[in-house]
């Protein structure tokens, strides 16, 4: 019988003499162990110097900010969106939601611990924040891995289209963690008012349609419109 260790899981693929059970199974678990004992070690020792890097402030305490990031969350985001779209279709002018996700986060979380993964979603959100100063966009942490932004009527559609290349450019940055760089990829779906939607649901389904289209056809790291699908 031998075994295969797989994210920790013994898969049981066969039959073979009792001595090679023995062997088999005692080899592999010995090197999974250590594998896995020097994954921990490297996370922890990533953690150490970030945490001796910089001093986290303190988030807002209330139901409506995501405590990881500080950023208004999905409720409070959709709130403030129907509030500035109500406002928009008085003044018939054009509004975007975009939504930023990372690609292949839980393969971060994985391989480096889901702290280094919060850390990562920190330093992420800020970046994007400092992207957006001095401007009236709304920034939203809407899921695990995902950020969204609402881009008001002062933004014309080459506004949102440059503002979406430069969220991507800083997201994208390396992100150092002292003795390593940790690159990731993200993808952009936008919805424009009125164009693809009238309401904040129908504005955020057609952003998250547009985002996974994007990384089902491989455009990844590029702003992808839902007109642009059709």
């Amino acid at each position: 019988m031998a075994y295969v260790i797989a994210f920790g899981i013994v898969l049981v693929l066969g039959i073979t003499a009792f001595s090679v059970i023995a062997v088999s199974k005692v080899s592999k678990m010995d090197k999974y162990n250590n594998e896995l004992e020097q994954k921990l070690q490297y996370s922890e020792h990533i953690l150490r110097l970030m945490k001796g890097n910089r001093e986290h402030e303190p988030v807002p305490v209330s139901d409506d900010y995501d405590r990881l990031t500080g950023l208004p969350n999905r409720r409070l985001f959709l709130s403030s969106v129907s509030e500035a779209l109500k406002a928009s279709r008085d003044r018939k002018s054009t509004c975007a939601i975009m939504i930023v996700g990372i690609n292949d986060f839980e393969l971060l979380e994985d391989g480096y611990g889901r702290e280094v993964g919060n850390i990562i979603l920190r330093h992420m959100s800020e970046r994007i924040h400092k992207t957006l100063e001095g401007t009236n966009v709304i920034l939203s942490r809407i899921g695990v891995d995902e950020f969204s932004l609402f881009c008001g009527s002062s933004f014309s559609y080459e506004d949102i289209v440059s503002l979406a290349d430069n969220v991507m450019s800083e997201v994208e940055r390396p992100y150092h963690l002292k003795q390593i760089d940790i690159v990731i990829t993200a993808t952009i779906g936008i919805a424009i008012h009125p164009i693809d939607g009238l309401t904040e649901d129908q504005l955020m389904k057609r952003a998250d349609n547009a985002m996974y289209e994007a990384r089902k056809n491989g455009k990844e790291g590029h702003p992808n419109f839902p007109q642009m699908l059709h």
